[in-house]
């Protein structure tokens, strides 16, 4: 009998996962000019996080480190998820900054939809005061 709920990430095989990181990682470095991209496994529901670097810009003429995680456009991901994803993240992504480790404090989300269109977000460990302009 066939299901009417979007599949959960756990439902996702790690055949999938790899096709939704190699989808990300093609826009980021092509069409984005991102560097450094590397693939990351969490235990956390065996995801694959990425972790790379955008390009300079002239308000961030040293880009920082981003991690990044691709996701199907069908999965459903709740909070709970998300702080599991910060968690190991921390804990197994070395993440330096100045030369001074330091935990995620956001992460750069990447749904990839059926016609392999990526759309990015950004998801913050918590809740974040909106920057003044």
């Amino acid at each position: 009998m066939a299901s009417d709920q979007s599949p959960t990430t756990s439902s996702l095989h790690l055949e999938q996962l790899s096709s939704l990181a190699a989808a990300v990682t093609f826009d980021l470095t092509h069409t984005h000019r991102w560097t450094s991209l590397t693939t990351h496994t969490l235990p956390f529901e065996d995801r694959l996080v990425l972790t790379g670097y955008p390009p300079a810009t002239t308000q961030a003429p040293i880009p920082a480190e981003t991690l990044i995680m691709p996701l199907s456009l069908d999965e459903t991901f709740s909070l709970r998820q998300w702080a599991g994803v910060f968690d190991a993240a921390d804990q197994l992504v070395s993440h330096r900054d100045a030369e001074e480790e330091r935990s995620w404090g956001s992460a750069l989300l990447g749904i990839v939809s059926a016609d392999s269109t990526v759309v990015y977000y950004t998801m913050h460990d918590g809740i974040v005061k909106p920057k003044q302009n």
